[in-house]
């Protein structure tokens, strides 16, 4: 009989990606999100409604009920905002430590907790003086995901910055980065037990709202000299995601961030041979399973429409 498994946030790319790929395995997948038309409910055996993370209570209630309803047996959570609440509740989830996923989500802790260990751009709370940053910079906010909030500038002289230097020093959730030219790269990272580690490093040729819209899997060595620094400082456990960029000039890697959860575009290391998600739950589960050889194609994803069974969503409440 497959083990079932419950997916978070599959109205999102990486919770999507993720119950298309492990419904493709032979698992029996049931989906949540806040949202009841969330579009990657109809690749799910069984979808139901959910509490916002924001609503602590309630959403551990529901997912608790799930759990018992559907005999859960693993559960791959795939909401920064859920992530925490995994972490210190457990819930069957596979998923890194408390202390771990505080630190990731916080993009100016990240930086202070690997800033003398990897490469990573000089990186201020948006409330502080700029110095040293009088060069071509990026703010984003200190918690957030994908390209929501993001002001990118020349230097702090030029009429971008004054334009929106008011918004930005003034809301203290704000960071500054040096901006650094090259290509992006997402690592995704799969860490088991006894400090087992797969890495499959991609390109991001073309993103859409954030997320790896065309990517090509890379035998990056660089990349993966990385990944395993960073595991050896940082306490991560399950599948992570590494944002770099390969400065243009030099070819030098810069840490941007980690996601502690399977990336949005894990459909495309999917597609180049890695089942990141399939293999994250046969470790959880003591089982066997061999590392897979990464072809190196470049991958295109697009829309496809689909049909739902079910007309009234909100019968599928929790």
């Amino acid at each position: 009989m497959s083990k079932k498994v419950l997916v978070t946030g599959v109205g999102g790319a990486s919770g999507m990606y993720t119950a298309k790929i492990l419904k493709e395995s032979g698992y029996y997948v049931v989906g949540t999100d806040s949202n009841g038309f969330a579009a990657g409910s109809i690749l799910c055996d069984e979808f139901c409604v959910v509490s916002k993370a924001s609503n602590r209570e309630d959403f551990v209630k529901d997912i608790k009920r799930l759990l018992e309803r559907f005999s859960i047996d693993v559960v791959l959570p795939n909401v920064d905002e859920e992530l925490i609440i995994f972490a210190e509740e457990g819930l069957k989830s596979i998923i890194s430590t408390p202390t771990t996923i505080n630190i990731c989500l916080n993009k100016y802790l990240f930086y202070k907790e690997l800033k003398d260990y990897v490469k990573m751009p000089k990186t201020i709370l948006a409330n502080h003086k700029f110095d040293g940053l009088d060069c071509k910079s990026i703010a984003k906010p200190t918690f957030g995901r994908g390209s929501r909030g993001i002001y990118i500038f020349p230097d702090y002289h030029s009429s971008t910055f004054y334009e929106n230097s008011y918004y930005i020093f003034g809301n203290e959730s704000y960071i500054v980065q040096e901006y650094i030219e090259g290509k992006e790269l997402t690592i995704d990272v799969l860490i088991g037990k006894e400090n087992r580690i797969f890495v499959a490093p991609r390109y991001r040729i073309g993103t859409y709202g954030g997320v790896s819209q065309v990517g090509q899997t890379a035998a990056h060595s660089k990349a993966i000299k990385i990944s395993y620094e960073i595991c050896q400082r940082m306490q991560f456990s399950g599948p992570i995601n590494i944002q770099v960029i390969e400065e243009e000039k030099t070819k030098e890697l810069y840490l941007l961030e980690i996601n502690p959860r399977l990336s949005g575009g894990i459909g495309i290391t999917y597609a180049n041979g890695a089942n990141i998600p399939d293999m994250a739950i046969k470790e959880y589960f003591g089982e066997f399973y061999s590392l897979p050889e990464l072809k190196e194609d470049i991958i295109f994803r697009y829309f496809v429409e689909g049909r739902s069974e079910n007309k009234n969503r909100d019968g599928w409440r929790v």
